[in-house]
């Protein structure tokens, strides 16, 4: 696991050389210096040396702990199968039929008290359960999916997602924090164990070394979802270009009202039809809310997709402290938090887990169903589940449709209620069609076509927008052209002749690096001025005074 300086990024060129306990970040030894200096808020930081030895023993215990629970719940799910219950149109529910089932053991009469309110629960958990075996049955293996039937689970199916996000993460956490660290001591204590027996760690992990070719073509492969998601995680230009172009738009039309009012209606083009201004001026305002809509968007998405988060708290391996003890307290304090360090790297890798298990499996199933019905994918997916050895099942499958439905040939069955939707589309489609159809032949009788009203129309939607599109672009290239005249003048040439240096002369001071600890000089800090004596105080003093002048002290007799 490669470690960054949380501050720096790496940008200062240095190793990173520490961690520190109260920010819970890595930092390099240049950052350390400057955050540490004698009175900063860091000056007594505790930090911990990167445990070296051991860098990859975190890694492979969350790939030990995660690929165990996935071949779990793949082995619970593949056990369960489908049943004729399915078909039947019963409820399934396994995970509120144990806690169903253990009430009814314990109190019967609680459990018919709550009865009712089970059943509901239950019918939320089968809308998630339904919803990825209508996806396998339907979409797979009859090929009878359809927008019906996926939107019609979707609402329950999330709200049960949420809940159990909501109630299952923090129990998992602690399951999954306690084998993790678990796990994690035994395989240190293992490496330890074989190091020091063999003593030839540096026989069998090198610290360079070439790569094979099949080790090349591995990390190719693992970067692949890492690719994809940086594709689709970094920000795009394409929304700020369609927001341009909208507003481009509005200009152009809004030009064009003014044309139309001044009385060029012959250059604007209205003096064909029968148009009002608020007609005209309905058009830029249509495309300038576009535009603001696409900026929402983007806003959005800057705020949450693209959004560059604070450095996250790391916890790496670390050796313990060579800082002395401030106290007993403190000591106590250092040795929890340490211990609660490695708690909150497994609750977080939980959670990680629990996200990709749950959210990131339902946002996958909606998306390949709704591609499945939008361009009839069903065939090509019974294909490659019989490349990979689902052939069979997906036989016995077909077989247990074919007898609860009716549907012998895959691909052709659509329900009742599936084809009332269908029907409704194509009717809305048809009604449409005609209106548009009624809409284009009134303008045909009133317009036509000819050079000049295409040149016309070529100017108000295309040419003009497109001008202002440019003025766009250039303003906004100008703007990150004064951006880098700025810092250029604020760096100078090497920091040293710029408007930074001006102003630290004027305001601050100036600082630099040393190599070693006898070039430093420490600073020396003014003591602090005694406060000025009050007048009470003051008072006082001259009445101790006044009594050891009137009232002398007794004499020491030799």
């Amino acid at each position: 696991m490669s470690l960054k300086c949380a501050m720096c990024s790496g940008t200062s060129g240095k190793k990173v050389k520490g961690f520190c306990v109260e920010t819970n970040q890595v930092l390099c030894e240049k950052c350390i210096g400057l955050q540490t200096y004698p009175g900063m808020k860091g000056n007594d930081w505790t930090f911990e040396k990167i445990d070296e030895g051991h860098k990859g023993v975190q890694t492979i215990t969350v790939v030990i702990v995660n690929v165990t629970v996935v071949f779990f719940m793949l082995f619970a799910l593949l056990r369960s199968g489908i049943s004729d219950d399915y078909f039947k149109g019963a409820s399934t529910c396994p995970a509120l039929s144990t806690g169903r089932q253990a009430l009814a053991r314990f109190d019967a009469n609680a459990f018919y008290w709550y009865k009712s309110s089970l059943a509901v629960y239950c019918d939320i958990e089968d809308s998630f359960w339904r919803l990825l075996m209508d996806g396998w049955v339907r979409g797979v293996v009859s090929g009878s999916d359809s927008f019906l039937l996926l939107f019609s689970t979707l609402p329950k199916t999330y709200l049960f997602k949420t809940a159990v996000g909501v109630f299952l993460r923090p129990i998992y956490a602690v399951l999954y924090a306690c084998c993790g660290m678990a796990l994690g001591q035994f395989i240190i204590k293992f490496e330890d164990v074989v190091f020091k027996l063999m003593e030839v760690k540096n026989q069998y992990f090198p610290a360079g070394g070439g790569h094979s070719q099949a080790g090349d073509f591995a990390k190719r492969v693992f970067r692949i979802p890492g690719q994809i998601k940086a594709f689709f995680f970094t920000k795009w230009t394409l929304f700020q270009q369609i927001k341009l172009i909208f507003w481009g738009l509005s200009l152009s039309m809004t030009t064009r009202l003014l044309v139309h009012v001044v009385g060029l209606q012959f250059l604007a083009g209205t003096n064909h039809t029968g148009v009002s201004v608020w007609q005209l001026a309905f058009e830029p305002v249509c495309f300038w809310y576009l535009g603001v809509l696409i900026g929402k968007v983007q806003a959005k998405l800057d705020k949450t997709v693209w959004k560059k988060a604070a450095a996250a708290p790391t916890y790496p391996m670390t050796l313990w402290r060579e800082k002395p003890m401030k106290n007993i307290v403190e000591l106590g304090n250092y040795a929890k938090q340490r211990v609660l360090r490695s708690w909150r790297f497994y609750k977080q890798k939980a959670e990680n887990i629990i996200h990709i298990l749950f959210d990131d499996v339902f946002n996958m199933v909606v998306v390949l169903r709704l591609l499945s019905i939008l361009f009839a994918l069903a065939p090509t997916a019974r294909t490659v589940a019989g490349f990979v050895g689902l052939g069979g099942m997906m036989e016995r499958h077909q077989a247990w449709v074919a007898t609860a439905t009716g549907f012998t040939e895959v691909d052709s069955g659509r329900y009742i209620s599936d084809r009332l939707a269908s029907f409704g589309f194509k009717e809305a489609t048809v009604v449409s069609k005609f209106l548009m159809t009624e809409s284009s032949h009134q303008v045909q009788e009133n317009f036509s076509w000819s050079f000049l009203t295409l040149f016309i129309f070529c100017l108000w939607r295309v040419i003009v927008p497109y001008l202002f599109y440019r003025l766009e672009q250039a303003w906004v290239k100008l703007i990150a052209k004064q951006n880098g005249t700025f810092k250029k003048q604020w760096q100078g040439t090497n920091w040293t002749d710029g408007a930074y240096a001006a102003q630290n002369r004027a305001f601050g001071s100036f600082w630099n690096e040393v190599a070693t600890q006898e070039e430093w000089v420490a600073p020396t800090f003014a003591l602090a001025k005694k406060p000025a004596p009050s007048a009470a105080s003051v008072n006082s003093s001259k009445i101790k005074n006044a009594l050891a002048v009137r009232i002398p002290g007794a004499v020491k007799q030799d």
